[in-house]
């Protein structure tokens, strides 16, 4: 049940990340010769603002613990 709540935040703001990238990359990438794994690598892969967003705000959660604590 955690791994669900847990994975659910990431992959929504990962599938923002990937919508926001531009179908002309691909397009100039597949005219250059780029076949399907250096597309990856290098247009796919490195969501780099998305990912620095997620790996902050992902260690700002993981240091603040669990809101709900039985005192």
């Amino acid at each position: 049940m955690t791994v669900w709540k847990v994975i659910g935040y990431p992959v929504v703001i990962f599938l923002a990340g990937l919508q926001n990238i531009s179908q002309d990359y691909y397009e100039a990438a597949a005219l250059d010769g780029a076949g399907a794994w250096h597309r990856f690598r290098f247009i796919t892969g490195p969501v780099t603002p998305t990912t620095v967003f997620l790996f902050i705000t992902l260690t700002i959660a993981t240091f603040q613990g669990s809101t709900s604590s039985t005192s």
